[in-house]
């Protein structure tokens, strides 16, 4: 039997093994990326740079050519009135002469501060030099002294304070029950005469001492002819009887139930009984009130009215009137005197725990102050910190810095020629007020000038005076220095680039430089000295508007907000958040051992293929 496999057979087996290799060779290619089959996990390296103090300019680049001469705008580059002014039409003048001088009080004026304010910075670092003298020591010493004795004589008087109220406090525990002593033998006294009042006020206002049918309040009301006046001061004067009567007698139970060594019950017993006695007491004012109407009533005119009884009333109601009344000034009297030495009480205990708070917080600020001078002493003995002298010398920088510009803004009120040249046309006069870029006058050079062209990104660092470096296409390994003399006010638009143009004059002239040679002007815009620097890789931006670097931290970087300042091709300057000598990150190396590829970032780490594997960079910087 032929055992030859058929074509399909061989076609079918041939597209299994092409389906079991495709899916081998995935599965090691996600082992491998995974690093699962690595021998060593990849590693991570950074690359980094001192911070370090120097200098840094900032320059601006430009193509053109050389020009023999040109009529060039002199303008100022300060505002103020016209002091001085030396132009003449038609007069030759040498490189560097003073065409006018601008009122530069102003400018003179921060010089000076500006010279003061350096000198302070040059006196606080070099103060932090000098050693401490003898007397330095000695009143730092004595302080320690004065501040351990204002911690004795605290606790000294804390504990006298503390000893008074605390007497006070037991004289105050013993004077409240006596206070309530006196009120409720006050009330004892009052219980004494009270039930005769009320007793003479019923048998008054319901007796019948002139008939048995008749009460004693009725026959007044009826002598007085039942007028609505009579009937009303009855009826208020039985309105009043009642509520002194259920006054009398709920207060009555209150005093028989309460315990003289109950103070809260004896404070209310001593309320209750004044509110009784004041209410008794305006119950017998009504009383004798509707009385005297009687009286006058009945002894009115010729009437003939029997008022004996009517004067004995009125007697009695005199004398119950003359009884009640001290007992409201005295019960009145030992209720505030009790209830002013309970609130004196209360006052003294909550001072006390004040007393103790406040000692306790007085206490630890005293040996915070105590621990802060010992701490001066020895820092005293031990010279200025690290952190104290840099931050002074960076200080100093900036005022040095402040010096250069305020002497740099001195100088733009003073105009000068660039270059020798006669003076075409004068546009001021002495006493005229200029401002920036206005124009004096205008001057035709006698040598050689660079004319190029400057795009509308580069020209806003451009201004006249700065200085500038000029190489030739045609002479190799030549240059010159020069100056700009003029910059264009106005842009020319071509094919929608808008370009300005820049006349340069050279300090120096050479015969080999001939007019139409191609040259390449380099302009200084700005430059500093002493200030700090960092490699411009090592600065990086968060949301297009902080800068930040990273530095190391335990291996692992760490960013650190920075404010930048002139930024050169290769260097930033750093205004602070950060301190000379320190390290940061300017790049970072990832590698993996096993094939051992690397990749180098200049930015936060990134991953990226590399040989036949990962380069795996560090995790983000946290």
């Amino acid at each position: 039997m032929d055992t030859t496999p058929s074509r399909f057979a061989l076609l079918k087996k041939k597209k299994t093994w092409v389906i079991f290799i495709s899916t081998a060779v995935i599965i090691y290619l996600i082992l491998r990326f995974s690093g699962a089959l690595d021998s060593e996990s990849g590693s991570t390296e950074y690359l980094t740079s001192e911070v370090t103090s120097g200098p840094i300019s900032v320059t601006v680049s430009g193509n053109g050519q050389v020009i023999s001469s040109e009529d060039i705008e002199i303008k100022a580059r300060a505002s103020g009135e016209i002091t001085a002014l030396n132009m003449i039409k038609g007069a030759t003048f040498e490189k560097n002469a003073l065409l006018a001088s601008i009122d530069d009080v102003t400018a003179r004026r921060s010089v000076r501060d500006a010279e003061v304010e350096l000198e302070n910075a040059q006196l606080t670092l070099d103060k932090l030099y000098e050693p401490a003298t003898a007397l330095e020591l000695k009143r730092a010493e004595s302080n320690i002294v004065q501040a351990e004795n204002d911690l004795e004589q605290l606790k000294f008087n804390y504990q006298r304070d503390k000893q008074d109220m605390e007497r006070q406090i037991e004289k105050l525990e013993i004077d409240l029950p006596r206070a309530y002593e006196d009120a409720f033998n006050t009330v004892a006294d009052i219980f004494v005469d009270l039930p005769f009042v009320m007793g003479d006020m019923e048998d008054l206002i319901d007796g019948h001492d002139y008939s048995s049918a008749q009460s004693n309040l009725a026959y007044y009301t009826n002598q007085m002819g039942n007028t609505d006046e009579a009937k009303e001061q009855k009826e208020r004067v039985r309105a009043v009887y009642q509520t002194a009567r259920i006054s009398y007698d709920e207060t009555l139970d209150l005093y028989q139930a309460t315990s003289r060594s109950d103070t809260e019950a004896l404070e209310a017993l001593t309320q209750t009984t004044y509110d009784t006695v004041y209410d008794c007491s305006q119950a017998l004012k009504e009383l004798n009130i509707f009385l005297t109407m009687a009286y006058d009533e009945m002894t009115e005119g010729d009437k003939n009215a029997d008022i004996s009884q009517l004067l004995e009333h009125l007697d009695d109601v005199s004398q119950d009137i003359g009884s009640i009344n001290p007992h409201l000034t005295t019960i009145f009297d030992d209720l505030e005197n009790a209830r002013d030495v309970a609130d004196d009480l209360a006052d003294s205990q909550i001072d006390l725990e004040n007393l103790d708070t406040e000692f306790a917080i007085n206490k630890k600020t005293s040996e915070l102050s105590i621990e802060e001078k010992q701490q001066d002493l020895e820092e005293l003995k031990a010279g200025p910190e690290e952190l104290d002298v840099k931050e002074a010398k960076i200080k100093l920088v900036q005022k040095q810095n402040g010096l250069t510009d305020a002497q740099a803004d001195l100088a733009d009120y003073s105009v000068y020629l660039p270059f020798d040249a006669i003076i075409s046309e004068v546009d001021v006069k002495k006493g005229d007020l200029v401002s920036s870029s206005s124009t004096l006058g205008s001057a035709i050079s006698l040598n050689k000038l660079a004319e190029i062209t400057l795009n509308e990104i580069d020209i806003v660092n451009v201004s006249v005076g700065q200085k500038a470096i000029l190489t030739f296409d045609a002479l190799d390994d030549f240059s010159l220095t020069g100056e700009v003399a003029e910059v264009d006010a106005t842009g020319t638009v071509e094919q929608g680039v808008v370009s300005y143009g820049v006349t340069v004059s050279f300090d120096l002239d050479d015969d080999r430089i001939r007019p139409g040679m191609s040259v390449e002007v380099t302009l200084i815009a700005d430059s500093k000295q002493n200030t700090l620097l960092v490699p411009s890789t090592s600065v990086k931006t968060q949301n297009d508007k902080m800068s930040y670097v990273e530095v190391l931290e335990n291996g692992v970087p760490v960013r650190k907000m920075v404010t930048i300042g002139l930024v050169s091709d290769t260097m930033t300057e750093i205004l602070s958040g950060l301190e000379e000598g320190e390290s940061v990150i300017t790049s970072t190396i990832s590698s993996g051992s096993t094939n051992g590829s690397s990749g180098m970032s200049g930015s936060s780490s990134r991953s990226g293929l590399g040989g036949a594997g990962f380069i795996m960079g560090g995790g983000p910087p946290r």
